[in-house]
This record gives C-alpha cells, sequence and structure tokens, in this order.
C-alpha cells in the first residue's frame, strides 16, 4: 500500500513492478521459513 503509494507518485508502471517484486519476495522467504529449506525460486 504504502510502498506503491510512494512509487506511484514518481513512476506509475513501477508501482505495479515494486509490487510484483514485494510479493515474489515475501512468498520466498515465508516458503524458506516454513519448509526450513531452499525454495523452488532458488537457483
Amino acid at each position: 500500500g504504502m510502498v506503491v503509494g510512494l512509487t506511484g507518485a514518481f513512476a506509475g508502471d513501477w508501482a505495479i513492478v515494486s509490487m510484483y517484486i514485494l510479493f515474489i519476495a515475501v512468498v520466498t522467504l515465508r516458503a524458506r521459513g516454513l519448509a526450513g529449506k531452499k525454495s523452488v525460486l532458488d537457483v
């Protein structure tokens, strides 16, 4: 919410991009924490 709002004030498209990046980062970290091992996204 806040990140998208601040980013949107500078660049509209980057608001969407930053939201996806943040979402992927959260999912990756949560998956790694719950499973206790590397997630599928890690190479």
